[in-house]
């Protein structure tokens, strides 16, 4: 029999990519281990953490949390049309105000999400430049937002792990650049979904999911929170602030402050824009939804709103809980 030809072979060519779980280039990505003296963060997010105590409100919560409320950011612009409603902590006590987003700014939203998908653009050095100033220059006033909204007792050791692993990370994200400059695969761009999480949003939302995802060009779409949301939007506002500092294309980072339903529609709509695109339809791409959070919830936004859902879950995070139900208990016996 007549060996294969070239033409005959190609189809099914397979690359060896370097990013693979296991890979030696994946191991390699690795090393070298980082270093961190966290002393200065330490200091920095005690005294930031004075200063947010100091100006306690009598409604509850930072006064500047009344008084510059959490609102929708899109194309760098503060969308304060909106519901005023309060927000509360983790233990349910007011702590700030919110600016629901109007019919008007949902419409511009939607439109927003639903638009073409972004050109393929190397940020790698806008966006590490501008992590490596919120990681070192902004970290007191991050983690002691994080404090107050909260009650987190670590967010040292976040800061600290962040600065570890994001090496990690962009290496991986070198690797991938380069395999898709190679034709070796395509990296979607349309938005990326971040529902933040209540407890490490500094690490796992800001620099893992959003930071990673804009530093190749992928546009992301960061959603409210229901409570614990004040400091998730606090470092959203930092990262607008930082993006138009370097003069990156503002369209490509919004935060949704919206009601559950709202946000839904919002998320529904992306789905249907993402099919819609010859791309993502031939490769049966979804809206990526990077969820972390119980597997049985992920899997109910799965069925219900998010085919895209990304989930990590059960993993080893610190809970917050205002009794002792038997769900609880049976989980920590």
């Amino acid at each position: 029999a007549a060996l294969p030809t070239p033409a005959m072979v190609a189809p099914f060519r397979r690359f060896a990519r370097s990013y693979h779980f296991a890979s030696p280039a994946y191991h390699a990505a690795f090393s070298p281990r980082v270093a961190v003296d966290t002393a200065p963060i330490r200091a920095a997010a005690l005294a930031a953490h004075g200063r947010l105590v100091a100006e306690t409100s009598p409604s509850g919560g930072p006064a500047s949390w009344h008084a510059s409320p959490m609102v929708s950011l899109l194309g760098g612009k503060r969308l304060e049309g909106g519901e005023r409603v309060l927000t509360v902590d983790a233990f349910g006590a007011t702590n700030g105000a919110q600016l629901l987003a109007s019919t008007d700014e949902m419409e511009a939203l939607l439109r927003q999400i639903e638009g073409p998908a972004a050109p393929r653009a190397d940020l790698r050095p806008a966006i590490r430049r501008l992590e490596a100033r919120l990681l070192e220059q902004r970290a007191g006033e991050m983690i002691a937002a994080q404090l107050v909204d909260f009650g987190k007792q670590d967010g040292v050791t976040e800061f600290e792990e962040a600065h570890q692993a994001n090496p990690v990370e962009m290496r991986l994200n070198d690797d991938m650049w380069e395999a898709e400059a190679a034709g070796e695969i395509v990296i979607p761009r349309r938005p990326v979904l971040v529902p933040c999480v209540s407890n490490f949003s500094h690490f796992l939302d800001l620099c893992r999911k959003t930071l990673r995802c804009l530093e190749l060009g992928i546009p992301v779409v960061v959603l409210s929170r229901s409570h614990t949301a004040q400091y998730p939007f606090r470092w959203a506002q930092l990262l607008a602030d930082e993006l138009a500092a370097e003069r990156v294309d503002p369209t490509l980072f919004t935060f949704v402050s919206a009601s559950l339903p709202n946000q839904q529609r919002l998320i529904r709509a992306a789905t249907r824009a993402a099919a819609s695109e010859p791309a993502a339809a031939a490769e049966g791409t979804p809206t990526p939804f990077l969820f972390t959070g119980a597997r049985s919830l992920a899997a109910l936004i799965k069925a219900d709103v998010a085919p895209g859902m990304i989930a990590s879950t059960q993993g080893p995070n610190l809970m917050v809980a205002l009794g002792l139900p038997p769900s609880v208990a049976k989980a920590a016996a």
